[in-house]
């Protein structure tokens, strides 16, 4: 009887050491990770968090933004380096944290062509203007700029634009032109703009010449969709296809990298 009383008291003592020790244990430390999309000015970037063990968790973003959400989807608004940081607490207080620095890149215009573009209502292509009708086919001149009046227009945007070339006899064909320059697709809304050139000049052509308007389209060049290239998903194109506000159908393919 001594024995079974001895034997039955150890066994709740054990009992109660067992989980008075497990109540003082810590759990187990958070595993932090997260992995991110490529960044771009003005699209939004997904950060999926690949953190174990963690019951809440506390984002910055280097730009003044902050999250609390576990995967949180943000948008940049200015190029440059940032340092994300990710910390992750468990539901006894512990936090471990994870900082990477990531570049938060810009689209630039590296080329262009023109599929289509309108006719006139006799089915020829749209020169109405052209004196010679041996010529009856438009010399197209290129304007692609932020679409803004002209009041309102900066250096730096009259700088970050495209201004020419003239497309000589353009009949149907497709028409472009690669970019060398540094054209940077800011997240605006831009305008694309065909003129017909009515010069007598083509190895002078002036301001002064006749223009003709042909189409323009307006658009949103970083918000378009866009098809991936390269593998490292720094390369793309994207395309503006549809009628215009004059019922006439484009057909323009964009070419951009991210830098």
């Amino acid at each position: 009887m001594i024995k079974s009383l001895t034997r039955s008291l150890w066994i709740v003592v054990l009992a109660v050491f067992a989980f008075a020790c497990s109540e003082d244990d810590p759990l187990p430390r958070a595993t932090v990770d997260f992995t991110n999309q490529i960044a771009e000015v003005g699209r939004p970037i997904m950060f999926d968090n690949r953190t174990l063990n963690a019951d809440r968790y506390e984002w910055t973003f280097g730009n003044g933004q902050t999250s609390t959400e576990i995967s949180p989807t943000i948008t940049f608004d200015d190029p440059g380096t940032v340092k994300v940081v990710l910390k992750a607490f468990t539901k006894d207080g512990q936090v471990d944290s994870v900082s990477r620095e990531i570049t938060i890149r810009q689209r630039y215009l590296v080329g262009y062509i023109v599929k289509a573009f309108p006719m006139d209502s006799l089915g020829f292509a749209w020169d109405k203007d052209e004196v010679d009708e041996d010529k009856k086919r438009p010399d197209l001149f290129v304007d692609f700029i932020v679409n803004k009046s002209n009041a309102d227009l900066t250096d730096k945007d009259i700088e970050n634009s495209l201004y020419g070339p003239i497309f000589f006899d353009a009949s149907g064909q497709d028409v472009g032109n690669t970019v060398t320059t540094d054209l940077i697709l800011t997240n605006e809304t831009w305008a694309f703009v065909l003129t017909d050139w009515d010069g007598t000049d083509e190895d002078n052509p002036s301001l002064n010449d006749p223009f003709s308007f042909v189409m323009g389209v307006t658009f949103n060049p970083v918000q378009a969709p866009s098809v991936i290239t390269s593998e490292d998903g720094t390369k793309g194109n994207f395309s503006i296809s549809g009628f215009n506000s004059t019922d006439h159908f484009i057909d323009i393919v964009f070419f951009y990298e991210l830098r």
